[in-house]
């Protein structure tokens, strides 16, 4: 088993991998869709169309993925976006997690060939945490948690 990044073995960046691009790709159809809900349109003519892209996007369980070029192309298009702004400091008010920022301003990084998921990627990907569990223990009339 080959290590990487602060110990995870290549199968666990895999999965983590897929929870970046599928906080990546979630976060984009967020600020789609909070950007319609406030009646806003994309500055630049073409996000129109990137948009219809980026909500038909469906991010698939494998660990070989990449993202396409041309979807990588919509969600910076997008994120580089005027309007986008408006829409980010609105973030919390519509549902979009705070990662939104982080991943949609890495998508070059994130969608490059040779992408393997950092230290910070993984610190900030939707994952929960493995590892830590609650026990509750009864010992007569103590609870303890």
């Amino acid at each position: 088993m080959v290590f990487h990044q602060g110990g995870y073995c290549l199968e666990e960046l895999a999965t983590f991998k897929l929870i970046i691009y599928r906080s990546l790709v979630d976060s984009a159809k967020c600020l789609i869709l909070a950007m319609e809900k406030m009646g806003l349109e994309p500055s630049k003519p073409e996000n129109r169309g990137y948009a219809d892209n980026i909500l038909n996007y469906r991010v698939i369980a494998d660990p070989y993925l990449k993202l396409s070029p041309s979807i990588v192309d919509a969600l910076d298009s997008l994120y580089c976006d005027p309007i986008t702004v408006t829409c980010m400091e609105r973030l919390r008010k519509f549902g979009i997690e705070d990662v939104a920022p982080y991943f949609l301003s890495q998508v070059r990084r994130l969608g490059a060939d040779d992408y393997t998921p950092s230290k910070q990627d993984i610190l900030r990907s939707k994952s929960k945490n493995t590892g830590i569990s609650e026990i509750r223990l009864r010992m007569g009339q103590l609870n303890i948690r």
